[in-house]
């Protein structure tokens, strides 16, 4: 959440960016779609990885962020099965199949 690197950058320019400046901290997110803060659920919680990522940098007095939700986000469910994917097939295409 650097603004001072443009958006296309490749994720290794990042990752090497972090290394060289100890005021940048690289944090990568499995299994997460383009916005980090949405499309990183986690099961039985209201709030993403990413936000928790974020927010518990913002509120640290070190500014290091808690990092401990990246083992819990979800798997991709590219079969439609979980309650979420339903949800966001129902509202995308009229229905909780979101194959059909």
């Amino acid at each position: 959440m650097d603004q001072v690197l443009p958006p296309p950058l490749a994720r290794h320019f990042y990752k090497q960016y972090s290394v060289l400046n100890p005021d940048v901290i690289y944090v990568e997110l499995p299994r997460t779609g383009h916005t980090a803060t949405y499309s990183s659920p986690i099961p039985d919680q209201e709030q993403s990885c990413g936000w928790q990522v974020a927010i518990s940098f913002i509120l640290s007095p070190t500014f290091q962020p808690d990092t401990s939700c990246l083992k819990k986000i979800s798997p991709i469910d590219f079969a439609g099965t979980t309650v979420q994917s339903k949800q966001m097939a129902l509202t995308y295409f009229g229905t909780i199949n979101m194959w059909n």
